[in-house]
Formats: C-alpha cells, sequence, structure tokens
C-alpha cells in the first residue's frame, strides 16, 4: 500500500489527511497504521475499495475503518459535432473565470448547495464549514491551475450566477469533471440543460472526445442528471471508508 498526503484536505482540517492508495488485506496492517501514524500524525484517512471487493472492505473495518461513501466512476463520449444550443443564446453567458476574476460567487454557490459529500455528512465532523473549506479550497485550486478551470454560466437577463463547473484536462482528449452545481432559483428552469450543452461544446471545440466523472450515490439529483440526461455510462463503483484519530 502507498500512503499519499491529501494537500488540500490537510490544509481544510488543519492536520494531515492521508490517502491509502493500492489497498491490500494482510496481517501486517497494525505495523503498517503505526508508522504512517508516526510519520504523519494524520487527523483523518481513507481509502477506496472496488465495491465488488467485500472482503478487502470487511478488512479495513475490521481495523477500525468506516463505511462513508459509496461512488461512483462513469464517463461518455463526446459527438465531433456541437450540440445546438441557440435556444440558450439569448439567456446563458459562459465564462472560463481566471485569476483575475471575481471567484467569491462560486464560492458562496458552492457553500449553499455542496450538502451530500462524505465529509459534510460525516456524524463524527459536526462542524459543517469543514466540508464548506473543503470545496473553497479546490475551486480555488482549479481556478489557478494550468491544467485546470472553472467555468461559470450566467443569465444575461440579469447578470446572476445560474451555474458552476470545475474540470482537469487529463491529456490524450480527456477531461475530468471534478465539482459543479446549479443555483437553487435556476433548478428546474431548464437553463441547467443549456449550461451542459455549453461545457460539452466547449470541450468539443478544444478535441475531447471523453469526459469522465466521479459521483456520489448520495447526490441523487446529480446522479439523476448525469446518468439519464447526460449520457453518461457506469464504469466503477467504489466504497470509500475513513478512520479518524484523536
Amino acid at each position: 500500500m502507498k500512503v499519499i498526503r491529501e494537500e488540500l484536505d490537510s490544509q481544510a482540517f488543519g492536520r494531515n489527511v492521508l490517502r491509502l492508495d493500492e489497498p491490500e488485506a494482510g496481517p501486517g496492517f497494525a505495523e503498517f497504521e503505526a508508522e504512517y501514524l508516526a510519520a504523519w500524525d494524520p487527523v483523518y484517512v481513507y481509502v477506496k475499495i472496488p465495491a465488488e471487493d467485500l472482503a478487502l472492505s470487511h478488512h479495513f473495518e475490521d481495523q477500525g475503518f468506516r463505511f462513508m461513501e459509496f461512488q461512483l466512476r462513469m464517463s461518455r463520449r463526446l459527438p465531433r459535432r456541437a450540440f445546438d444550443t441557440s435556444a440558450f443564446d439569448g439567456v446563458l453567458e459562459m465564462r472560463i473565470l481566471g485569476p483575475g476574476d471575481d471567484l467569491e460567487p462560486v464560492l458562496n454557490l458552492a457553500d449553499e448547495i455542496f450538502t451530500n459529500d462524505r465529509i459534510y455528512l460525516d456524524p463524527l465532523l459536526p462542524d459543517k464549514s469543514l466540508a464548506k473549506r473543503r470545496y473553497r479550497l479546490y475551486i480555488a485550486k482549479s481556478w489557478l491551475a494550468e491544467d485546470e478551470e472553472v467555468l461559470a454560466f450566467h443569465d444575461r437577463r440579469d447578470g446572476r450566477l445560474v451555474s458552476f463547473h470545475t474540470s482537469k484536462y487529463l491529456g490524450g482528449r480527456l477531461v475530468l469533471t471534478l465539482l459543479g452545481g446549479h443555483a437553487p432559483a435556476h433548478q428546474g428552469s431548464g437553463l441547467g440543460r443549456g449550461c451542459t450543452l455549453n461545457y460539452f461544446n466547449h470541450w468539443i471545440s478544444k478535441g475531447i472526445v471523453r469526459v469522465h466523472t466521479h459521483i456520489s450515490l448520495a447526490n441523487y439529483r446529480g446522479l439523476e442528471s448525469e446518468y439519464k440526461g447526460d449520457d453518461y455510462k457506469p464504469e466503477q463503483s467504489f466504497a470509500v471508508l475513513r478512520k479518524i484519530y484523536p
């Protein structure tokens, strides 16, 4: 197994957060755990396990880890021709936000809408500002990183923020969507579909052929949208388990 320090999560928690990669079951976990505790003094350690590997999940449960999230990795192939978005031309404006642009409206929207992730829902983490702080750090990273971007969609009629999406370019004509959502006032208005088609067209114009995403199965609205409306196909599901240290 490999121990990876999560930089932004560690900033959000104020102590080290670790991810365990390439998890495996074995009799030597207690020694392995003692080593990463001595080296990192973490407050939070998590592991992602393929959902079908129940034996491995049970092994980590035996070590004090607890199930926190069922996560689905999905992808979709983009067409060569752009989608018709003419119905939204007079309504939606898409902007790529860079370091010189105001990010605060996007951060405020994230504060409002992200309420179904494993940090926010964790019964041992009652301070909801922790989850909000974590999301703000990840969005700010996309705002500054050269291989990531923040797309913001505004209503041309009143200038209000409708939606935002962050993504990371993976190379090889692939993109990974990271975070995103719609303002509650615009949910159900049909503008969300316009935002989706416009950011698909944005990627098509850059030669992207496949989009990957991860979603929590506690996010019912997002799951329905991506699976039914946006034609994403499931690839792999994961159980996410965590252990909190005093």
